[in-house]
């Protein structure tokens, strides 16, 4: 995370001669610290899920079973929780394209 946080600085600060270093470095600083606790209220969960639903699928190919209703849980759920996070991935996508004033 901090080579992308370092790149996304020194190449925005190029742009912002009007804005002092100062005030944009902690808006951006502080933009990516929201962002990044949102993305990390998901993550983990979803990883956990993923885990889970991988030690089922297992479970299911060696006693050549039908996957439990659980695994329909999980998958949803991580789905859902994978969307949020998928969206704040887009918004820094758009933040530094955009380049929105910050003054």
């Amino acid at each position: 995370m901090l080579p992308v946080s370092v790149r996304n600085i020194a190449g925005s600060t190029r742009d912002r001669a009007g804005v002092s270093l100062a005030k944009w470095l902690f808006s951006a600083a502080t933009g990516l610290a929201i962002l990044n606790v949102i993305v990390g209220a998901f993550r983990p969960t979803t990883v956990w899920m993923r885990l889970r639903m991988r030690n089922l699928a297992r479970s299911v190919r060696d006693a050549g079973a039908l996957f439990p209703a659980v695994y329909q849980r999980f998958f949803r759920r991580q789905f859902a929780f994978g969307c949020p996070a998928f969206a704040v991935a887009l918004s820094v996508l758009w933040l530094m394209l955009s380049k929105p004033d910050l003054g």
